[in-house]
């Protein structure tokens, strides 16, 4: 699960790339309102590893590093 809050309406995604940042997956969340989410992303796909996710906002992004133990 991936928690964050947005602060102003906008189109907004999510990349998880691998530590190559290799884009493995590209999740479009569609157009939001200001607010507090939770988005569940089904990771069973990916080997143990680090991996990184990225929230692109309209006007920005933020990376955030997560690690999958299997």
């Amino acid at each position: 699960t991936i928690p964050f809050s947005l602060v102003e309406l906008g189109r907004y995604s999510i990349d998880i790339f691998d530590i190559n940042s290799n884009i493995l997956e590209n999740i479009d969340l569609g157009t939001l309102n200001p607010g507090k989410y939770e988005i569940k992303i089904d990771l069973s796909k990916y080997s143990s590893g680090n991996y990184f996710y990225r929230l692109n906002t309209p006007s920005s992004s933020l990376t955030k590093k997560m690690t999958i133990h299997r």
